[in-house]
């Protein structure tokens, strides 16, 4: 973002307040949403990001809906500790400012991310093949085991672009790893739970986005060309 503006207005008086919040932002993400991953394609480590929040009540502006989900089976406190905080973690904060981090995690699961829990975010997506069942799918939420490639894109998580090296070597080592498909031209976002890609879902076009393109893609047309074809996305 700083970059951008920079860019545009060539005005760089901004970097004596931002450059010190930029920094403050680098190092959250690293310390509050990082996980070590071993690639079972590569059996390589990598630092990755996710979305995670500790909570442990229902969300005000779907209390019902979280109730319902708590109450409709029997759950042990554990299980719904888990269900307590994958509901929280599916609204994230869109922007969490370093200097805000206490008040965002008070605010954890106010403000949406937008995600509105699709397939993407969920154990078995089509489980029982019941799409009207909304407290079921609620209660298979795989939001924290889920490595999201939309987490490459510069806001609101962090950008290899803005992340300094070895530590942007290591990221970019792991979405090329985890995220990327070379049978299928694709990147899918990584589930630690199987320790899979997942099926596809639009947030593949993500790392292309923010300039991630391998050599096989960019030096092959046909490959090119297959990397956006709807035939290999599924």
């Amino acid at each position: 973002m700083l970059d951008h503006y920079i860019n545009a207005t060539n005005d760089t008086s901004i970097l004596e307040r931002a450059l010190p919040l930029a920094e403050l932002e680098l190092e959250w993400w690293p310390t509050n949403r990082s996980i070590t991953v071993t690639s079972p394609y590569t059996s390589q480590t990598y630092n990755m990001f996710h979305h995670a929040v500790d909570n442990s009540a229902s969300r005000l502006e779907s209390y019902l809906e979280d109730y319902q989900a708590m109450t409709g089976v029997k759950l042990t406190r554990q299980q719904r500790s888990d269900l307590y905080a994958e509901l929280a973690t599916g609204a994230e904060p869109v922007m969490l400012q370093p200097h805000l981090v206490t008040l965002a995690k008070f605010l954890s699961d106010r403000v949406s991310l937008g995600w509105d829990y699709t397939g993407r975010w969920l154990k078995q997506p089509l489980a029982g093949n019941n799409l009207t069942d909304q407290d079921s799918k609620l209660r298979k939420l795989n939001i924290r085991s889920t490595i999201p490639t939309s987490l490459t894109r510069s806001s609101p998580g962090p950008s290899i672009r803005r992340t300094p090296p070895p530590r942007a070597l290591n990221l970019s080592g792991g979405i090329l790893d985890l995220f990327w498909d070379s049978n299928t031209l694709a990147f899918y976002d990584y589930n630690l739970t199987p320790n899979t890609r997942n099926g596809y879902h639009s947030p593949t076009f993500y790392p292309f986005c923010v300039g991630i393109i391998l050599p096989e893609v960019l030096n092959d047309e046909s490959k090119a060309f297959g990397a956006f074809a709807p035939s290999t996305w599924f």
